[in-house]
């Protein structure tokens, strides 16, 4: 009779702790077999041993581990093991960050305020996680973006052009352009499953035309969420900045923009025609 019958036998064959270590007994069978490769060695609990590597887990107070034997790789019940491993395993568990399916919802609702002159754009942002397990140190970064359709400092295109100034000659008035603002932060947490963060993005201004329609335009957010190592997880893009370049080595503050005249001292000089 197998170690493990004798085992189960001991105890009624109805009762509920019989049928639990019947099926860690038949597990830890399966799992307990023929040493591979010397990784470590691990014993189960009825003294059976096994060489594996320790590759990964999903949260340390979970009560599964996952390891390598033989070049498979399985999920297995920490249960399985002697008291001295159980040990063992939940220290590395505690001291290595958890390998998770991460799966977020990031919503943006726009805010605009102003009536007169120039309105000042934010978004109000929430992270929510869909992750099964509870999430922490992760990182976020964000980028803002509006779509700049004036010139001058909230003058549009074209204003002021012919004998008063205007463009200088030779030239035309600047493509439509994205700007954006941005910034990270660190969530600690712990965050549990469907809980959310949520911030406020730094603030834009969205210029007004003056008269030929072409104001400044909301465009959308950018949220980049990354694991404990630094890894990128999640990516979300609202659909007008689907397409904007963001490169993964870029900070979310991006490059330092180049030197540029102020617009407002721009469009005096070729107002009053001292374009040189």
């Amino acid at each position: 009779m197998m170690m493990s019958d004798a085992i189960a036998a001991k105890r009624p064959a109805g009762s509920a702790r019989s049928r639990r270590n019947t099926a860690l007994a038949v597990a830890a069978t399966a799992l307990f077999g023929v040493a591979d490769a010397p990784a470590r060695t691990f014993e189960d609990r009825y003294g059976r041993v096994i060489d594996a590597d320790l590759v990964a887990h999903k949260g340390a107070e979970l009560d599964t581990v996952r390891i390598r034997k033989g070049g498979d790789e399985m999920e297995v019940k920490i249960a399985l093991f002697s008291d001295k491993d159980q040990e063992f395993i939940r220290a590395w568990m505690k001291e290595t960050p958890p390998t998770l399916d991460y799966s977020f919802r990031v919503t943006a609702e726009r805010k605009l305020s102003g009536d007169d002159g120039p309105r000042r754009l934010t978004y109000d942002v929430s992270v929510t996680t869909l992750t099964r397990q509870p999430v922490r140190d992760l990182r976020v970064e964000y980028r803002a973006y509006k779509l700049d359709r004036t010139n001058f400092g909230g003058f549009p295109r074209g204003f002021g052009s012919g004998r008063f100034g205007g463009f200088g000659r030779g030239e035309s008035a600047a493509e439509d352009k994205e700007d954006f603002v941005s910034d990270a932060m660190d969530v600690e947490g712990p965050l549990e499953f469907n809980h959310s963060h949520e911030f406020t993005t730094k603030e834009l201004t969205l210029d007004r035309g003056y008269g030929d329609g072409k104001d400044d335009e909301a465009m959308g957010v950018i949220v980049r969420i990354f694991g404990p190592d630094g890894t990128k997880v999640y990516e979300h893009r609202d659909p007008r900045v689907a397409k904007v370049e963001w490169p993964d080595d870029e900070p979310s503050t991006g490059p330092a923009p180049d030197p540029a005249e102020d617009p407002t001292e721009a469009f005096r000089r070729r107002f009053q025609g001292f374009d040189r």
